[in-house]
């Protein structure tokens, strides 16, 4: 019940004040806010988690064109696979993408983005906790929804650590504004 308590407080946090706040400035943040579920495409590491991976992620605008969108992005995002007593793992990606975009209408754009990044992998089982720092490269395919909302699958590759491969899908919400 706690979690469903945090993530609905999360979304609005996300949505409903950075969309209030977007109303009354003219002037384009250079931050955004995102809600990430990551899903581990090895199978023992998403079958030893038992979850879905949930976390917010922080966007700074480096690059943007002459609509004020952006097209150079760093994110940091941490993504955690919950308390679960036996084992315990953790992402926090640093990443730098490059998105090229596709009008749809006058309200909607469809975009692509590549890029690449170093996560910090966390993995604790039992008592025991390992870390380590990981190059890796992303790939994703997004929709802007009138100018201040996104939502994308991305796919990370990363390199295995501690027998896992911590590759994976995740589905991200966002904005694109924020305080």
């Amino acid at each position: 019940m706690n979690k469903r308590v945090a993530l609905a407080a999360a979304a609005l946090a996300v949505f409903a004040v950075p969309a209030l706040h977007a109303a009354e400035d003219e002037n384009p943040s250079r931050y955004g806010f995102r809600l990430l579920s990551y899903a581990p495409s090895d199978g023992d590491l998403r079958e030893d988690t038992k979850s879905t991976w949930f976390g917010p992620g922080l966007d700074w605008y480096i690059e943007r064109d002459e609509d004020e969108l952006p097209t150079r992005i760093a994110t940091l995002g941490y993504v955690s696979s919950g308390d679960d007593l036996v084992l315990r793992a953790r992402i926090c990606p640093l990443t730098y993408t490059k998105i090229s975009r596709t009008p749809i209408s006058a309200s909607r754009n469809r975009y692509v983005g590549y890029g690449a990044g170093i996560y910090l992998l966390r993995l604790r089982q039992f008592d025991v906790s390992s870390t380590s720092f990981k190059p890796g490269v992303h790939g994703m395919y997004g929709q802007e929804f009138g100018g201040n909302y996104f939502a994308e699958v991305r796919l990370d590759l990363v390199p295995s650590f501690e027998n896992y491969s911590w590759s994976g899908v995740s589905l991200n919400i966002g904005t694109r504004v924020s305080l």
